[in-house]
């Protein structure tokens, strides 16, 4: 694992799509809440596995989605992501 973070994070929204600066902010600040509340559980994995990951979300649908419609995607991706960690 390098340095003591286990996992490290990005988020891209594209600019052609979301024009608006506090559009493409608001979409990562939403992001980001999900990660922060979630990655207890992929932190544990990765780090049990002694191995270190790295994570881009890309934002791709044409609107803004709110929190609640975000969360599950979100959830669902971080899951399939740590059952990949399993070796």
């Amino acid at each position: 694992v390098q340095g003591d973070v286990p996992v490290k994070f990005g988020i891209s929204v594209p600019k052609k799509i979301f024009k608006r600066a506090v559009d493409r902010n608001s979409i990562k600040r939403k992001v980001r809440e999900v990660y922060r509340l979630h990655k207890a559980s992929l932190y544990e994995e990765v780090s049990k596995q002694k191995m270190s990951l790295s994570i881009m979300f890309v934002y791709t649908h044409k609107e803004e989605m709110s929190y609640h419609e975000l969360q599950p995607l979100l959830l669902d991706a971080l899951e399939k992501t740590r059952k990949r960690c399993v070796l």
